[in-house]
């Protein structure tokens, strides 16, 4: 009697990591979304992860753009208050605030660039096209910079 009642739990209990991944949650999935959009110019294979290959290929490209520190620089430049060099739990919050309001335009912005750069109107950038889109926003982020600096 107790084995038929321990094999019903038990079969219960390893089907519940399974419902719990079968129902993501709107923020989850959006965070997911965006981690595959972030992801995508290195994901040469298009598996949606990126081989440890890929992790190298991209960690060198930024790093050659120097776009990590000059990146920090930019948000302590934008957010440290009291310019005491590092954020406070404030000085974050605003921050964080700012990624959201970001975060909240990203499918607006993406239509505009799907709509300047999809030259075939097929409603997707194929590799010419996305190297064309990240050509401009390069070309965008060095002008940025070069006001950034004059100011």
């Amino acid at each position: 009697m107790k084995k038929p009642a321990l094999a019903a739990l038990l079969s219960l209990l390893a089907t519940l990591p399974l419902a719990a991944q079968e129902t993501p949650t709107p923020a989850s999935s959006e965070k997911q979304r965006a981690a595959r959009e972030r992801i995508r110019p290195y994901d040469k294979d298009g598996d949606g992860k990126l081989s440890d290959e890929e992790k190298a290929a991209a960690k060198n490209y930024m790093r050659e753009r120097g776009e990590q520190p000059e990146r920090r620089k930019q948000m302590l430049k934008r957010f440290d208050k009291d310019g005491d060099g590092k954020l406070s739990d404030a000085e974050r919050s605003e921050m964080e605030k700012a990624r959201e309001q970001f975060g909240a335009n990203r499918e607006k912005r993406q239509a505009e660039i799907l709509k300047r750069f999809d030259k075939d109107g097929d409603g997707q950038l194929n590799d010419a096209e996305r190297a064309e889109a990240e050509k401009a926003r390069e070309e965008m982020q060095k002008k940025r910079r070069g006001k950034e600096r004059g100011a």
